[in-house]
This record gives structure tokens, C-alpha cells and sequence, in this order.
């Protein structure tokens, strides 16, 4: 349902005016909130499938010598698992901010029917997509815990606390869920 924009009251759908304060009453498209379910799954799928990748391009550059640049491998390697750890965060890094900010979800979203929005629903900024995917890329833990403590109630990760996003699905066929008030 649609929310008053002056008083925050519920609307019903297609109301020209709040029924509580007199206002005019945009129609706007409901977005519901993805459940936590959906967005460990669409996570598990992009790191299953960046996993890959990177594995295949690893076990590509041992076959073929010389396939990846010296800078790669001098850092990567000479630093073990944490330099490999590194380096699949920067890539994983650089996937989320490239995927959601172009197409709005990542391969894993798209597989789960759902996507980032911005409060309004609408796509996300540059700016939005950077902080979202670092706290996924590199703190996801820490992000998640006090994204919870901050406020348990929006069931968000501080990232998309402080980014003013959102994982939604346009449609509740799926998971009938509690609209997001915006």
C-alpha cells in the first residue's frame, strides 16, 4: 500500500487523497523488502560463481606461464592466503559496485528476483553502489552485526544503512512481506 507522503498514513491503492489528512497522493509502485533468505542465497551464488572464475583463471595461469603479469603474482602469492583472500575481495569488490550500479543486482539477485534500490526504489548511485559492496567485499561480519545492533528493526547491514539502500522485490507473489515505507 501506499504511504502518505505529509502524515505517513497508509493509503489505499489507487486514492487520489489521505484519508486522514487531505493530501494528494502520488501513485507510486510498492517495493517489499527481500527477505533474509533471498539475499544469502543471491550472495552464495555470486561467490560460487566468482569462486569459479577465479579459480579457472588460477588454474589457467599455472598451465600457460606467463598468463597473469608479474605485478599479480609477485603480490598475491608472496602474501599466501591472505594475499589471495585480498585480491578475491578487490575483484569481489569491484563486481558488486560495477553489477549493481549498472544493472541494479548482481547475477545472484537476478537469479533470486530481486535487486538494490535506493530508498525510493529507484536505481542507486555510483556513490550508493561503492559503499554497498565494500561492506559485502570486505567487512560483511562486522557490517552485518552492527547493521543489526543500529537498528534491528530494518534487518539491513550498517553499508546499506549508510548507502540509503535497500534489497526489495517489485512484486510479494513470492514472499509477501511488509512494504517498505518511503
Amino acid at each position: 500500500m501506499p504511504y502518505c507522503d505529509r502524515c505517513g498514513s497508509e493509503s489505499l491503492r489507487g486514492a487520489q487523497y489521505c484519508i486522514r489528512c487531505g493530501a494528494t497522493v502520488e501513485s507510486r509502485h510498492d517495493h517489499y523488502r527481500a527477505e533474509w533468505g533471498e539475499r544469502v542465497i543471491a550472495y552464495v551464488i555470486d561467490f560460487i560463481v566468482l569462486s569459479l572464475a577465479l579459480g579457472a583463471i588460477a588454474f589457467a595461469a599455472q598451465i600457460v606461464p606467463g598468463s597473469l603479469p608479474l605485478l599479480w603474482t609477485r603480490h598475491v602469492f608472496r602474501w599466501g592466503p591472505l594475499g589471495i583472500l585480498h585480491m578475491k575481495s578487490l575483484v569481489f569488490f569491484g563486481y558488486w559496485t560495477f553489477m549493481e550500479y549498472v544493472y541494479g543486482q548482481s547475477l545472484g539477485k537476478m537469479v533470486m528476483g530481486i535487486r538494490v534500490a535506493d530508498i525510493a526504489g529507484g536505481q542507486i548511485a555510483l556513490g550508493q553502489a561503492v559503499i554497498e559492496s565494500f561492506g559485502k567485499a570486505f567487512i560483511l561480519p562486522l557490517d552485518l552485526a552492527a547493521g543489526l545492533a543500529l537498528s534491528p528493526w530494518k534487518v539491513q547491514r550498517l553499508s546499506s544503512l549508510i548507502a540509503k539502500t535497500s534489497v526489495v522485490r517489485d512484486s510479494p507473489e513470492c514472499c509477501p512481506v511488509e512494504p517498505i515505507r518511503v
